[in-house]
């Protein structure tokens, strides 16, 4: 499982890309990536609550994604060494995996589907999937990742993935504590049990921690406006998808312009 692997790997952003980036750039861009998932999840919550209310019964009690996702297993005794810590690195990237339809909904290729259609019909090709596995009575967490992380019906990984095992390149060198607080943030938000207020307050604070463990410092995307533009080439030779997540319609060509867009 790649996302459990130590170290860091560089990884293509897409099955459709082939530049790889440097490893500076990667380990710079992952860690934006993930901070910008996690803040954007946050304000949608904020912005668009009802897309969360609306969708929560998918994860309520007696539902597959409740017994997997419900934090309750880091009780459970384990002989196995660092168990916990993996079933909490498989909890994030579950989480990242389905708040990226949240986040992805207003950019779907068939922009004509409303939001508040969108987002229910994934989640039920979802959860009808993981009934498809069995997981209302059986299964882990590992193996609910390995499911999610190949599309369906086919060895190929699953577009949603490649997001996720960048971001988890760099996150799965936290302390399980740190995993199971940024879990804890998104599963709130998809249970819609959190008050926007503390989602909001939480961000930053959790963000800082992140910086604080993984030995980083100030921007993230700090390196050099040609480092900066050969990350900007190299995703819009995917045609822009992974770098839209972030930004927006609005692809900024230069670290500048990417504070510049920041602001607004």
């Amino acid at each position: 499982m790649i996302v459990s692997l130590p170290g860091s790997m560089s990884l293509p952003y897409s099955k459709t890309l082939s530049t790889i980036l440097p490893p500076n750039v990667y380990l710079h861009s992952c860690l934006g990536e993930f901070f910008n998932a996690l803040d954007t999840t946050v304000r949608l919550f904020q912005l668009q609550p009802l897309l969360y209310r609306h969708n929560s019964y998918f994860f309520g009690p007696n539902t597959p994604f409740h017994r997997l996702l419900f934090p309750s297993w880091s009780k459970e005794p384990s002989i196995l060494p660092n168990m916990h810590h993996l079933k909490s690195v498989c909890r994030l990237s579950v989480l990242l995996w389905i708040s990226s339809i949240y986040i992805e909904a207003p950019i779907t290729p068939s922009n004509h589907i409303p939001k508040d259609i969108y987002i229910p019909t994934e989640l039920s090709l979802l959860r009808t999937r993981a009934l498809r596995h069995n997981f209302d009575d059986v299964g882990s967490l590992e193996h609910l990742w390995c499911i999610l992380a190949k599309a369906e019906g086919a060895m190929t990984p699953h577009e949603r993935a490649y997001s996720v095992v960048r971001i988890m390149s760099a996150a799965k060198n936290l302390s399980m504590s740190t995993l199971d607080e940024v879990s804890d943030l998104l599963f709130g938000c998809l249970t819609d049990t959190l008050t926007t207020d503390w989602a909001v307050w939480r961000v930053p604070r959790v963000t800082e921690k992140v910086k604080s463990e993984l030995g980083v410092s100030g921007d993230v995307m700090k390196g050099g406006e040609d480092l900066y533009a050969y990350a900007y080439n190299a995703m819009v030779e995917n045609s822009g998808r992974s770098l839209r997540l972030l930004w927006g319609d609005h692809l900024p060509r230069t670290r500048a312009g990417a504070e510049k867009v920041g602001r607004t």
